[in-house]
């Protein structure tokens, strides 16, 4: 429990220094960094003899996890990035205003429309692309509809989080089925079963 907790740590500063500090996510991810380092090192023993990574010296131990965090940053990047351009393309070409007329046509009710745009355009692209180009691309359209931006994120964080158990072209299953040799099949069922059950506390 105490180890769990210890691991806590960085991400808990990261929170505290984004949230209640206001720095920015790299400021902060330096300084959990720095924190981050000496707990793995004399909590978990990481790269030195006995530890975790014992057959591993500690410049190979860090150095393989500083390679793994440069090729998960790139994966995600590489969705990502791809996501920006197109948010660029439309605010430059004011498909934005043309979307929000188009949408002004189906319904004025701003609860139809955060449904609508939220909800079924960001589960889509959840499913599409994921890690996080719902709200890269939602948020923007809802703030074009006249949502502050604090609600247009919000809004958008919310509808879509209910397909991430599915998102990134199922790269969450995939995972559970590499963890565990469950069935994609029974994986998918159960969790589908999970979300029916929390939508009402929603």
């Amino acid at each position: 429990m105490t180890d769990a907790l210890l691991a806590l740590v960085p991400i808990l500063l990261i929170v505290v220094l984004m949230i209640g500090f206001g720095w920015s996510a790299a400021r902060a991810a330096i300084l959990g960094l720095g924190v981050t380092v000496p707990i793995a090192l004399f909590v978990f023993d990481f790269g030195l003899p006995g530890g975790i990574n014992s057959t591993l010296s500690v410049p190979e131990a860090f150095g393989g996890a500083a390679l793994e965090a440069t090729f998960t940053a790139a994966t995600i990047l590489w969705i990502i990035f791809p996501a920006l351009c197109v948010f660029e393309l439309l605010s430059r070409k004011g498909a934005f205003d043309t979307l929000r007329i188009a949408l002004g046509r189906v319904t004025d009710d701003p609860r139809v429309l955060a449904i609508l745009v939220a909800w079924f355009f960001g589960l889509f692209l959840e499913g599409a692309a994921g890690f996080g180009t719902p709200v890269a691309l939602a948020a923007p359209i809802l703030v074009s509809l006249g949502f502050s931006p604090i609600k247009a994120v919000t809004i958008a964080l919310v509808g879509h989080a209910a397909g991430v158990s599915f998102g990134a072209i199922g790269t969450p299953v995939f995972a559970q089925v590499a963890a565990t040799g469950l069935p994609a099949i029974s994986i998918a069922g159960q969790t589908a079963l999970l979300h029916v059950v929390m939508v009402p506390l929603a």
